[in-house]
């Protein structure tokens, strides 16, 4: 489901989501940041809604507005499949329908993003192959030759296990600024990165559409990479290096984008639940904790600065005021 607007009082959104039901577009009414939300059911169906609840806005007094309770009641009985199909033409493949309901609308970017994430981890047995991860590291590592005097003229001469650096990049080796995001470290982390992925990357390309999805994965990958990558240096683990992968940096970024956006936004069609967004703080501060092993903190925590920013940028610097609408 997607959110296409808050109002405030819970009359008004259920009276005007009750309208939509007459209009074949199904609804439901959810309380969100001390207002009510109205959700409505399919995906292609929220711009629909939107200009509704626009001219709803405008003129919510309105005659049309007051749909029967006989009617309206009738229709909730009616399978909510029914009336958002009900338009569809009669010969519609089979297939299509199955990737209407699996694949959220204009997604080609998460699902290219997706798609590439499960083809790494399948060249690199989901992160266990390290030769061939080796190509999609932010700072790959490297042996260094060590020679250790153990004293009465004898040493003892060892290879060590450290990091080239930024070296690599500097050298024309930029596509690992944005390589790490495509690895994962077991199903788990796959499975995990892949559903938030979907759910927010789907969220933000429907809404605000591919070049905005493109434009902050671009960004957040290798910002959450050197991020990190400044922190391990300063703060090295006990094998003195550290080769973080996964899409967690950019989820962070999406999830704050997100967050941000519909709080100052409402209308954008961009809307997390109160549960949303305490699960995904509560993620980070666990993670922090080191309960769960080595986690790539730094990473998620400046993508999800990163977010947030961009969803705040039209209001720090002044261009809209606290509605979501233009100042002027």
């Amino acid at each position: 489901m997607r959110l296409v607007g808050t109002l405030n009082e819970e009359s008004q959104a259920r009276r005007f989501a009750d309208y939509l039901l007459t209009r074949e577009i199904p609804a439901e009414v959810r309380p969100t940041s001390g207002a009510f939300g109205v959700w409505v059911h399919q995906e292609d169906q929220v711009r629909a809604g939107l200009e509704e609840l626009q001219a709803y806005q405008l003129a919510p007094e309105d005659a049309r507005y007051n749909a029967p309770a006989r009617v309206v009641a009738a229709l909730r009985t009616k399978p909510a499949e029914n009336l958002s199909k009900s338009k569809l033409p009669a010969a519609r493949s089979a297939v299509r329908d199955w990737l209407d309901n699996a694949l959220p609308n204009h997604s080609l970017i998460t699902v290219l993003l997706i798609g590439a994430c499960l083809l790494v981890a399948l060249i690199t047995s989901v992160g266990t192959n390290s030769r061939r991860l080796e190509p999609f590291f932010f700072a790959p590592m490297q042996y260094e030759l060590i020679k250790t005097d153990l004293g009465n003229g004898t040493a003892e001469v060892r290879l060590v296990p450290g990091t080239a650096g930024l070296e690599p990049i500097k050298h024309g080796q930029i596509w690992r600024l944005f390589t790490p995001m495509f690895i994962h470290y077991g199903w788990p982390h796959l499975i995990f990165n892949m559903l938030a992925l979907y759910w927010f990357g789907g969220m933000i390309e429907s809404q605000k559409g591919s070049w905005v999805l493109l434009g902050l994965v671009l960004v957040a990958a290798p910002l959450s990479f050197f991020c990190q990558y400044l922190w391990d240096i300063e703060n090295p683990g006990p094998d003195g290096i550290s080769l973080p992968g996964g899409m967690s940096g950019v989820i962070y970024a999406l999830f704050g984008y997100v967050w941000m956006t519909g709080e100052y936004e409402p209308g954008s069609g961009l809307q997390l639940t109160s549960n949303t967004v305490i699960w995904m703080l509560l993620w980070l501060v666990l993670c922090f904790t080191g309960s769960f092993g080595p986690i790539a903190n730094a990473a998620h925590f400046s993508g999800l600065v990163f977010g947030m920013l961009v969803g705040l940028a039209p209001y720090l610097i002044g261009s809209r005021n606290a509605s979501g609408t233009d100042s002027g």
